[in-house]
């Protein structure tokens, strides 16, 4: 089931349905006289560069925001790769329904400093989430601090979507694309996920790639997905995924989604038996909803 949750994405975005391509994508146009069916052309065009799929399923006007986007990313991006600071210019990536983004951002618990700081936000839907995700794994060479928060509060063709559009970013990082980022920070605002799935299932593989720069780590937990991620990372540390990790901070509707102490001291075992890796003084915070909040 794990090695399919980005499935979800590329199944929801891939359909008989692909006049669009053929009309409005000149590389889509050109090979459509040779590949046929043109559920396969999209296939291949989705392998290659998938960017150019979702956009074709896209109405419109949301096709011109998402390729503003897209341009705003890569230009960043780019400029990124001479700046040396630690934090560099934070990204951040919003996944759900329009009417949930402004309730997203909270979720993220960023200082006034944080907030108040030049970063890129962008709030999009599964299959624009997918296309940033993929610009990332392109130009993100030197990105530095990336926060991401889903939201899967809809119908559960959506809500799959959405999972796994959140499942192909975190594969991006599973496979070593972001191999600089210093500080990571993860919000699941919980909703219909297939199965009680956790996105973060590409890290749980014996194939992901360590995090060997991440130095911060925050998780913003609810839903009843949230042990399933405490437990994809603790398989990713002990491996030494996180072997550099130096702040770790987990908040959000723990008790809600039922996360015990024993999930967490799971996580931290894990972090701190992994293998080649001193033993660091890993300050660990554990936030509680304030009352009435």
């Amino acid at each position: 089931m794990d090695a399919s949750l980005e499935d979800d994405i590329f199944s929801a975005c891939i359909g008989p349905g692909s006049d669009d391509l053929v009309s409005r994508d000149l590389i889509g146009r050109a090979l459509s006289h040779a590949i046929r069916p043109l559920a396969l052309l999209q296939r291949i065009l989705f392998f290659v560069h998938p960017e150019r799929v979702l956009l074709m399923r896209l109405p419109p006007h949301l096709r011109r925001l998402l390729k503003q986007d897209i341009k705003v990313v890569r230009m960043q991006l780019q400029s990124s790769r001479f700046n040396y600071t630690l934090t560099g210019v934070p990204v951040t990536l919003l996944c759900g329904a329009p009417g949930s983004w402004s309730g997203l951002l909270p979720m993220l618990g960023l200082s006034d400093e944080e907030v108040r700081q030049h970063q890129l936000c962008f709030a999009h839907r599964a299959e624009g989430f997918a296309s940033l995700a993929v610009v990332l794994a392109k130009h993100g060479s030197a990105l530095r601090t990336l926060r991401v928060a889903v939201e899967t509060q809809e119908e559960p063709a959506t809500a799959a979507a959405a999972t796994g559009a959140a499942a192909l970013l975190i594969s991006v990082l599973a496979r070593g694309y972001l191999g600089q980022l210093n500080s990571l920070t993860l919000a699941d605002a919980g909703g219909m996920r297939p199965g009680g799935a956790s996105f973060l299932a590409p890290l749980a593989r014996s194939s992901a790639s360590p995090l060997k720069q991440l130095r911060t780590l925050r998780l913003s937990l609810a839903g009843s997905s949230a042990r399933a991620h405490l437990g994809c990372l603790a398989a990713f540390a002990r491996r030494g995924g996180l072997q550099s990790l130096r702040s770790l901070t987990i908040f959000g509707e723990l008790e809600d989604a039922k996360v015990e102490d024993a999930d967490i001291a799971a996580l931290l075992r894990a972090i701190l038996s992994a293998p080649r890796v001193p033993a660091p003084a890993l300050p660990l915070s554990r936030r509680l909803p304030t009352p009435g909040a």
